[in-house]
């Protein structure tokens, strides 16, 4: 009876660390807190190219005229980026952006922004 009891418990000690082992391989989601935070003023004024490299592409773009509007949604909020065209040099910026949650109350932007 002894051996099969620290047979049984030799089992689950390795069982044990198979699920630890498991655990340790599962990757991880990116959060907030483990990338680098985009600030208000760091958004304003970039092109399309910084943009994509740094959010991804929109869930959304309408263009009209000469402004675009890039749309991202997350589970939080809606995040509506204003790029206009440059008269002088031709180029697309960020010119204002905006965030509101999905029944269209302003949210604190940079919080929304930092979610995508």
């Amino acid at each position: 009876m002894k051996n099969k009891k620290s047979h049984l418990g030799f089992i689950a000690a390795l069982s044990f660390v198979f699920v630890l082992t498991g655990c340790a391989n599962v990757p991880k989601k990116n959060t907030i807190s483990e990338r680098a935070k985009i600030i208000a003023g760091e958004l304003l004024g970039k092109r399309e190219p910084w943009i994509s490299e740094h959010l991804g592409q929109p869930t959304f773009k309408r263009l009209d005229g000469n402004a675009q509007l890039w749309q991202y949604k997350t589970n939080e909020c809606i995040l509506n980026i204003f790029i206009y065209e440059d008269i002088e040099g031709g180029q697309r910026r960020v010119l204002h952006f905006d965030a509101s949650d999905f029944s269209g109350k302003s949210v604190e932007r940079v919080i929304c922004l930092n979610s995508i």
